[in-house]
């Protein structure tokens, strides 16, 4: 379940190394939505939705993995209705992500309520809706600030930057400690397999 933090941990953050027309995503989102398939194939006789959200991770590899080849050529929007093309897009692709995200969510409660087990999914389902809040907030404000060019919507992009970090922060620790009590149930469980066999 390490894959599902690790996943999470490249497309919730970003590190943008810029040179002039050019710019180098060191965490790449592709590479996030990879680990994220692998560990959905890992863990997919645990839960359906491990199986039914995995051809969005796919896709969503795929193109993510445009978009940083293209920011890494220097490949610029072009025309105002490529612009739009491209902000349509991405609005298209957040919603896939967040989708992907509460499939994960929904896997980890169902694998709590067929093992009998505390994994910390309820935890992971309270910082989800707090990360899709503040995801949907910063989308609303930014193209409202855009559209009717108002100073005022435009001077809490910071604020907002801020608390997503945190909730990002908060995200992927929710998810480390689902890890944690995953590996933890598996050494118990384990353990007794090997105490249950007889003495020779």
């Amino acid at each position: 379940m390490k894959k599902f933090f690790w996943g999470f941990f490249f497309v919730f953050l970003n590190f943008n190394l810029n040179f002039n027309q050019y710019s180098l995503n060191i965490l790449p989102d592709f590479a996030g939505y990879i680990l994220l398939f692998q560990g959905m194939r890992e863990l997919e006789e645990e839960s359906r939705w491990f199986q039914s959200i995995r051809p969005f991770s796919t896709g969503m590899a795929v193109y993510t993995a445009i978009l940083w080849l293209g920011d890494l050529l220097g490949v610029g929007s072009g025309s105002e209705y490529q612009q739009i093309l491209t902000d349509i897009l991405g609005l298209l692709a957040a919603i896939v992500a967040l989708y992907v995200s509460w499939g994960l969510t929904q896997g980890v409660l169902e694998m709590e309520s067929r093992r009998g087990a505390d994994l910390n999914g309820q935890r992971i389902d309270k910082m989800w809706k707090a990360l899709a809040a503040v995801q949907i907030v910063n989308t609303v404000v930014g193209w409202m600030a855009n559209l009717a060019n108002i100073a005022a919507l435009a001077a809490l992009a910071v604020p907002l930057v801020i608390v997503g970090l945190v909730v990002i922060v908060l995200y992927l620790m929710a998810w480390w400690k689902a890890a944690g009590a995953w590996e933890l149930l598996l050494c118990r469980e384990d353990g007794g397999q090997e105490d249950s066999f007889p003495d020779m």
